[in-house]
């Protein structure tokens, strides 16, 4: 199996499965420290006063712990997108 059909394999995994046995989309994380941090470290992206890179793999691992234990939040999804394709801009991610 190539690298980029595992991948595949993991993130649809992680797509499908239910965050708890009750709920499959999980809760709101809009205000949770969780979805902060991720936002706040995506700002740097956008700010013209920010001296730092995004640290764009802390945002894969983080959107990706987000996806699998709290909530199936579709911005989320959509920065765990952006990561993949920052940390590996091949077709693979």
């Amino acid at each position: 199996m190539s690298y980029s059909r595992k991948l595949y394999s993991y993130h649809l995994e992680l797509a499908q499965k239910f965050v708890h046995e009750q709920s499959f989309a999980g809760e709101d994380v809009r205000f949770s420290n969780e979805y902060e941090a991720l936002e706040s470290e995506l700002g740097k992206a956008q700010s013209m006063h920010e001296s730092g890179q995004v640290d764009w793999l802390k945002i894969q691992q983080q959107s990706e712990a987000l996806l699998r234990y709290q909530s199936k939040d579709l911005r989320v999804a959509a920065w765990l997108t952006w990561a993949c394709i920052s940390v590996n801009p091949s077709p693979a991610c």
